[in-house]
């Protein structure tokens, strides 16, 4: 069942879908090898799910690289070690809503 019952989608419908397919492709992977698996089934049977994702204008603010203007509302500065600017602003647009 669609999250958005009243439109095409939600982003998150998008992505569960994508990730659905993906799983369902890789499940018999090794750890090792699920990258690989899931970047193949990306380029081949999970393709229209990926491509639906990306495309979807819905989901805009988790394909896009701007940050956002109050990251360091959902951030501390000392808790951003590790993770790259673009994952930051992915995440906090998508769970913060900015």
């Amino acid at each position: 069942a669609q999250e958005n019952s009243t439109s095409t989608g939600s982003c998150g419908d998008f992505l569960s879908a994508s990730y659905g397919c993906q799983d369902a492709a890789c499940a018999t992977c090794s750890t090792t090898d699920f990258t690989t698996c899931v970047n193949d089934a990306l380029a081949d049977e999970c393709k229209s799910y990926g491509d639906a994702f990306t495309n979807a204008s819905v989901c805009s603010s988790l394909n896009g690289d701007v940050s956002p203007p109050n990251v360091s509302k959902c951030f501390a500065a000392s808790s951003t070690a590790g993770y790259t600017t673009a994952e930051l602003n992915t995440f906090t647009n998508f769970m913060c809503g900015l």
